[in-house]
């Protein structure tokens, strides 16, 4: 299974394992959020956690988790090759979304964004072709 998010508005949690699926949370992804999932899937197989080098994942809490979690198997992106971080193309999938738009506020930029995340959300085929579409060996 493989555990992932990021942003500060919109985290992207990516959960594999025999069912292949991947979820998106609006809103604070935050300590208790990980817990839980990793509460639920605890009974199965190794945990595997994907990062970035986002400063947040640096911190002593992430720290401090992970040396509490033995079965958490942690990888970091290399920051030099985000086209190994298959959130990169989740990320050019909604940049995309945007072009030709000149959003008036944050608010704005929300509305704008807020059917193209749905439609993310709604579709794992596109989701996995973001993944697929990275340089890793997913499958």
């Amino acid at each position: 299974m493989d555990i992932r998010y990021g942003t500060d508005d919109y985290h992207i949690l990516s959960v594999h394992d025999a069912d292949r699926f991947i979820l998106i949370i609006a809103g604070a992804c935050g300590r208790s959020t990980i817990y839980a999932v990793y509460d639920f899937f605890e009974r199965r197989a190794g945990i595997r956690y994907f990062w970035d080098g986002g400063t947040p994942h640096k911190g002593a809490p992430v720290r401090e988790f992970i040396h509490k979690h033995p079965r958490l198997h942690c990888y970091r992106f290399p920051g030099y090759a985000p086209e190994l971080n298959p959130d990169e193309f989740i990320w050019n999938s909604l940049k995309r979304s945007l072009s030709n738009s000149v959003p008036r506020d944050l608010c704005h930029l929300k509305q704008l964004l807020h059917s193209p995340i749905q439609r993310l959300r709604q579709s794992q085929n596109l989701l996995w072709s973001c993944i697929y579409a990275s340089d890793l060996p997913w499958r």
